[in-house]
This record gives structure tokens, C-alpha cells and sequence, in this order.
């Protein structure tokens, strides 16, 4: 770049960091990535090349085969598991990105006073346990039970259910609604960062403002959301819950729900197991690259600068205003608020009876005060705290290492960091715990069920989705600030401090949010490291479910949400002190 001031030319180049320093952070952030991500995945496909399992003797030098992939191909399950698994992600996550989208326009972009109530369902819907969502929607819709069937044939005289949750159609919907969160938490701090001067831009030449905020803004958005779309299709990719609790009666498996039944139906099978995981590893380089297309011309989407930004909001008016607020409501009611409120009900109800007047005089506590009295749900508790945490510091200060070298410096190993960051949301949680398990057992480190082999899980669980919205969050970092620093004479590590990470601050808020909150959900990984003193609050919930009533379960479900409430007012009170609009 350069500029001329009185005369005189000044030549600014790109800032760079020191060549020693650059390439220590490099080196130091590749060997955690190797031993995170690399080393368990070495494993994973070695495992699926093999007859013997990882810990018995001899694993590391029985020959290498692949009979386990041939009899998975044979039998044809292999091909029939991809195509659900596929076609199940890529519906839901599609689903929920046009949900999550619309809902963050509506709070941040549109002069509808609905953020707080959005916002606040929205970010309660991630506290629910997920064992537990679909669970409460099969009490709403399931042709025996669904209080929503009930009341259509007692109007209608209807034989048939107006609505079947045991289908594919019910596990693509009530998953979107899973996902849901994860893109509107993501999606608000990029609609929030849009500078409106270019709307204005493409008001001055004749477009309306709504056409200038779909032509000219949203564009600008598409890093962030296709990060974040990548990543929801993942998720649903690897998906358990929603499969296992609404598809196993019609006997459709996804990856996740054949390899936990593959597990625990004798005899247990670790290279079948593995060898279904390889593919759904495959599949996440193609989504790597479907990534990189949208971020590699990244200068094109750089519209956060040092200027006053000021999102332009859209003013609806008659029918518009309407429809929008309609769809809002239906949308936040009946898919959100309705599930929960089921839940709640569940809770004081010892015996399920469908809403009623006359069945309020069944509610009791009884429940509750059995879930309080039950031993071990504080120790959980603090547990899901605890590790929550550590593994939030860690992945932010990683994930905000990885976007600096990543976004603007070519260094050495700079494409392997980027590739394992992001490989991890390839392997579903219960081979990252096995994986990690059969690591400790086999090198007899004395860390399986500690705090510490809980927060490592974590670091490798949710890399991908913090590096990724925090990296998304870079692109929109024009670098005409970075050019402007160093003429300045700052270093560095002084921008990335000053001036870089104050800008991260939305995208580093709901990152934190988002792990703390899974700290408490997070189940396959969680159930095999840890332990009778570190068990999470979701081990918990698993070890209750197997003694304890619906009622009970519900009653442990309705306490988390309250627990995680108070996170969520904490980050909403946080939030709407650094001016972020739609919580």
C-alpha cells in the first residue's frame, strides 16, 4: 500500500511478527494439534484397519487388513448408513440455517422489538439437554401420546395422527431445532458487524432498504454463515440423540446410532465400529475445502474498520411487519418454547397425563426434591463447571492463535494447523472418548478420569466450532487497521491485543457460552473418562435414566436449564453492555 501526505511517499507493508516468533507460535500450537486431533485420529484408522482391538496385546504389529471395510460394503450397510446419515444432515442443517438466519435478522436488523425474546428462548433451547428434546417433542407429537394428535382427533374425528415424530420428516425438524442455536449464536455477531454505510451506498443509487439489505449486507455475511452451516451439518453428521430417540422405531440408523449400537450389542467390533467413522472422516475434507472456497477471497468480506459502525435497521411496515412478526412467533413458540414447556410439565407429573385444567391437581414437586436429594448431582455440577472452563480458556487462546496465523501470515505449517483444526468435527464424540480412552490405557498414563482428560476431550471435541467462529470473525477485520498500526508504530502482539482482540469480543462471548453449556450436555465422550468424582452433569442424567422415572429425568433436565440460565443472563447482561443487539 501506499500513501502520499504532503508530498511524500510513505510505503506500508503487511505487518509481520517477528520469523522466530511467528514460527515458535506455529510450532508450539502444531505439536498440541498433533497430540489433540492427529494422534487419535492415527489411531481411528489404524484401529479400522485391524482384527485386533487397540488394547489388547499385539494391536501395533497384527497385520494390517481391509476386512472390515469389505464386509461393510457386502452387507450394504455402509452405503445405506451414508445415505441417511447424508440426507439427514444435510435437510437439518439446511433447515436450521435458514431458521437461525431469519431470527438473527429479525433481532438485529429489523426495528421489530422481539432480540430479548429471541434471544432468550433461543439461548434457553441450548441449555436442554439434547437426550431430552426429542423427548419432550414425541409428549407433543407422537401418534400414541402427542398431546398435538390428541387434540386433532378429539376435533376432527381423525383416525390417522395429524403429525408422526417417529419419521425422517420429525428427526430433519426436531434437529434443526437442536442446531438452531449454534447458528443464530453465531450468526448475530455477523449480522452485527456489517457496516451500514454501504447500505446507504446502495440507497443513494435507487435500491430500497430492504433490497439493499438483502443485495448489499447479507452478501457480506456469507463467510460467517457458511463457517457455521459447515459446522451445523457436522453436528448433525454425527448426531445421536435426535436419531436414536426418533428413528431407532422405524429402524432408521444414522453413523452415530449404528456405531453406539454396533458397541454395546456383543460381540463389540472396534474396526467395524471405526471403519464407519473413516468415511464420515473423508467426507469432512470435502467440507474443508466447500470452507476455504468461501474464506479464500476473504479481503472481499473485510468490513469491520476503525470507522463508527452503525447496523442499518429495517423498518417493516403493514403485511411485512406481520408476516415477519407471525413467523417469529410460530417459529420461537412451537419450535422452542412448546418442547420446554412440556418438559417443564413432565417434571411434576409423577405419571404422564396430557395438559390439562383438570390435570393441575396431579403436579407435585416430588420429583424435584428426589433429583435434590439424589448424591452427587452438586459434585456434577461443579464437575460440568469445572471442566467447562478449562476447556473454554484453552480453546479460545488456541482458536484466536489459529486465526492470526492463518488469516494473515504464511508460515510453516500454517495449512496443517488449519486442516486439525478443524479435522475433530469429524469424529463423533464417542470415538474421540474411546480414542483418548484406549491413548491413556495404552501409554498407562494416570489421567483417565481426571479433570484433565475430561478438558483435553473438550479441546478436541469443540476446536473446530470455536476456531471457526472465531476465525470467521477475522475475516470481517479489514486490514486496513493492522496497515494503519504498524505505520503507527505498534508491534504486533500490541494490535492483536489492542486493536484485534476487542473486535473479537461477541465472537469470543458466545464461543465461551457455547462450550460452558456443552460442558453440561456432552455425553459419549464424557460417560468413558470420567469418573465416580468428575462425572458431568449429562453422566449423571445417564446413570439416573437407568433407575429413575420420566419425571425425575425431566426434573434433572429442568434443573440444568435453570443452572445454565444463569449463565445465559450473566452473558446477556454482558452482551447488551457491548452493544450486541439480539440477546
Amino acid at each position: 500500500m501506499t500513501s502520499t501526505a504532503a508530498g511524500t511517499e510513505i510505503s506500508v507493508s503487511a505487518p509481520r511478527l517477528l520469523p522466530r516468533g511467528t514460527q515458535i507460535v506455529a510450532g508450539v500450537l502444531l505439536l498440541i494439534l498433533i497430540w489433540q486431533v492427529a494422534v487419535p485420529i492415527a489411531g481411528l484408522v489404524l484401529s479400522s484397519l485391524k482384527t485386533v482391538r487397540p488394547i489388547d496385546p499385539g494391536f501395533l504389529f497384527s497385520p494390517l487388513t481391509f476386512a472390515n471395510f469389505a464386509r461393510l460394503i457386502e452387507t450394504g450397510s455402509l452405503a445405506a448408513v451414508t445415505w441417511t446419515t447424508l440426507k439427514f444432515a444435510f435437510l437439518s442443517s439446511l433447515l436450521a440455517l435458514a431458521f437461525g438466519t431469519f431470527l438473527a435478522w429479525v433481532s438485529t436488523r429489523t426495528d421489530l422489538r422481539l432480540g430479548w425474546f429471541i434471544g432468550t428462548f433461543v439461548l434457553l433451547q441450548l441449555a436442554v439437554p439434547e437426550l431430552l428434546v426429542p423427548t419432550s417433542w414425541t409428549f407433543l407429537y407422537s401418534p400414541e401420546l402427542g398431546w398435538f394428535n390428541r387434540l386433532w382427533a378429539s376435533t376432527t374425528g381423525a383416525d390417522t395422527p395429524l403429525f408422526d415424530i417417529y419419521s425422517f420428516t420429525g428427526m430433519v425438524i426436531v434437529e434443526a431445532f437442536v442446531l438452531l442455536p449454534l447458528i443464530y449464536l453465531f450468526a448475530v455477531p455477523a449480522l452485527s458487524a456489517l457496516d451500514g454505510t454501504l447500505e446507504d451506498a446502495a440507497m443513494i443509487a435507487g435500491a430500497g432498504r430492504f433490497r439493499a439489505t438483502m443485495q448489499v449486507a447479507m452478501p457480506l455475511a456469507v463467510p460467517a454463515l457458511m463457517a457455521t452451516w459447515v459446522i451445523a451439518f457436522m453436528r448433525a453428521w454425527e448426531a445421536f440423540e435426535v436419531p436414536w430417540v426418533l428413528g431407532l422405531r422405524s429402524r432408521t440408523m444414522t453413523y452415530a446410532t449404528r456405531i453406539y449400537w454396533d458397541t454395546v450389542t456383543p460381540p463389540s467390533n472396534t474396526g467395524l465400529i471405526s471403519a464407519y467413522a473413516v468415511p464420515m472422516m473423508l467426507f469432512a475434507v470435502l467440507l474443508v475445502l466447500l470452507y476455504y472456497h468461501f474464506v479464500g477471497k476473504s479481503d472481499r468480506y473485510g468490513v469491520i474498520s476503525g470507522k463508527p459502525m452503525a447496523p442499518r435497521i429495517t423498518r417493516l411496515e403493514g403485511f411485512g411487519r406481520l408476516a415477519v412478526g407471525t413467523g417469529t412467533l410460530l417459529l420461537v413458540g412451537i419450535g422452542i418454547a412448546l418442547p420446554i414447556l412440556m418438559l417443564a410439565w413432565l417434571s411434576f407429573l409423577p405419571f404422564y397425563r396430557p395438559p390439562s385444567l383438570a390435570a393441575l391437581n396431579a403436579l407435585s414437586t416430588a420429583s424435584y426434591v428426589r433429583v435434590f436429594n439424589a448424591e452427587g448431582l452438586l459434585r456434577s455440577v461443579t464437575s460440568s463447571v469445572v471442566v467447562g472452563a478449562g476447556a473454554a480458556l484453552l480453546l479460545i487462546a488456541a482458536a484466536i492463535g489459529i486465526a492470526w496465523l492463518s488469516r494473515f501470515r504464511n508460515v510453516t505449517g500454517g495449512r496443517a494447523i488449519q486442516i486439525l483444526s478443524f479435522a475433530p468435527i469429524a469424529i463423533p464424540n464417542i470415538i474421540v472418548g474411546l480414542a483418548f480412552l484406549w491413548l491413556y490405557m495404552g501409554l498407562k498414563v494416570p489421567v483417565g478420569g481426571t479433570y484433565l482428560a475430561l478438558i483435553l476431550a473438550y479441546f478436541t471435541l469443540f476446536l473446530a466450532i470455536t476456531s471457526r467462529n472465531i476465525e470467521a470473525r477475522f475475516v470481517q477485520v479489514n486490514k486496513e487497521l493492522y496497515e494503519a498500526s504498524s505505520v503507527a508504530g505498534a508491534g504486533d502482539m500490541r494490535t492483536l491485543l489492542s486493536i484485534v482482540l476487542p473486535m473479537l469480543g461477541p465472537a469470543v462471548l458466545a464461543a465461551a457460552l457455547y462450550i460452558m453449556i456443552w460442558a453440561f450436555k456432552e455425553l459419549p465422550a464424557s460417560l468413558l473418562l470420567s469418573a465416580s468424582k468428575t462425572r458431568t452433569v449429562a453422566v449423571f442424567m445417564f446413570d439416573m435414566s437407568r433407575n429413575g422415572s420420566m419425571s425425575q429425568l425431566a426434573a434433572v433436565g429442568m434443573t440444568t436449564v435453570g443452572v445454565l440460565a444463569i449463565l445465559i443472563l450473566a452473558f446477556q447482561v454482558v452482551a447488551r453492555r457491548a452493544g450486541m443487539r439480539g440477546f
